[in-house]
């Protein structure tokens, strides 16, 4: 807390601001106010003091003040004109709130979020969010590139506006095992997108709070459709090489029984027998 008269000089200053400004009572009290605003937040620190002297009101202010040592610590200012029993401005108090280890706090967070957005819009997975009410809470940029009539809508709305009912239901019997057993789960998952099915092999995981409740459930989606075209693809030319070997070797024992049993092994024998008649004549 610190006071001050109409001329700016410091009346009080008590220990708390002074640890924020790193002086002592005796460095201030009797002095000028220092200059302690950044000069870049100057001009609205200003302009809001002269319009809350003229509005008689007390106006509230984040902004930037510099300690003793030249350090510039984040702090929120509440300020009220003072005025004498004429209706004269007479000073002013501020209490003041160090905010900068809150704001370091926010800034570091804003870091993180930007990179798990980063993650989140360049992957090719579908990513989404949804509390345990299934209302949207988030959505990459792939899903709403699939499905584009969601996109700045879809949040805080359910998955019963956007999808046929018998998908919502599926959608809604997994999260319930995820919401009932705490863990994650991979799940293979029939979605319409624009007049054709599509399959997606879409891992369901908890989110949890700082305190460990389970507040919601995310997914990451990937789109498997030309993997399962592709392997039924497969599954049928080995099921069209299989039956050709079943044909080739069902000849191969044909002719097999041809040279041992059939006409042929009747003319190799026709043959030795004139053979053997020629050597005895």
């Amino acid at each position: 807390i610190i006071e001050g008269d109409k001329d700016g000089v410091m009346t009080f200053a008590n220990a708390a601001w002074c640890g924020i400004a790193g002086v002592t009572p005796g460095d201030v009290v009797g002095k000028p106010l220092p200059a302690l605003v950044h000069p870049d937040d100057l001009p609205v620190t200003t302009a809001a003091w002269e319009r809350s002297i003229a509005e008689r009101r007390q106006y509230y202010h984040q902004v930037r003040m510099r300690r003793s040592d030249g350090e510039y610590r984040t702090v929120l200012a509440c300020t009220s004109p003072l005025f004498d029993a004429d209706g004269k401005f007479r000073g002013s108090i501020s209490s003041v709130f160090d905010l900068t280890e809150s704001v370091d706090i926010q800034s570091q967070q804003k870091v993180t979020e930007s990179y798990i957005r980063g993650i989140m819009d360049n992957t090719s997975a579908v990513v989404y969010l949804k509390d345990l009410d299934n209302r949207f809470l988030l959505v990459n940029r792939r899903y709403e590139q699939l499905f584009p009539h969601m996109k700045g809508v879809c949040i805080g709305t359910t998955a019963e506006r956007w999808f046929p009912p018998d998908v919502v239901r599926r959608f809604a019997a997994d999260d319930e095992v995820v919401i009932r057993t705490g863990t994650a789960m991979s799940v293979e998952e029939e979605v319409p997108l624009a007049g054709e099915t599509r399959h997606y092999l879409t891992v369901k995981f908890p989110v949890y709070d700082r305190d460990g409740r389970l507040t919601a459930v995310g997914g990451m989606a990937t789109d498997i459709t030309d993997l399962k075209i592709a392997r039924s693809e497969l599954e049928r030319n080995e099921r069209v090489l299989r039956k050709l070997i079943d044909v080739q070797e069902h000849e191969k024992q044909f002719l097999c029984h041809e040279f041992h049993d059939g006409p042929i092994q009747y003319a190799v024998a026709a043959h030795r027998s004139e053979e053997h008649t020629s050597e005895l004549q």
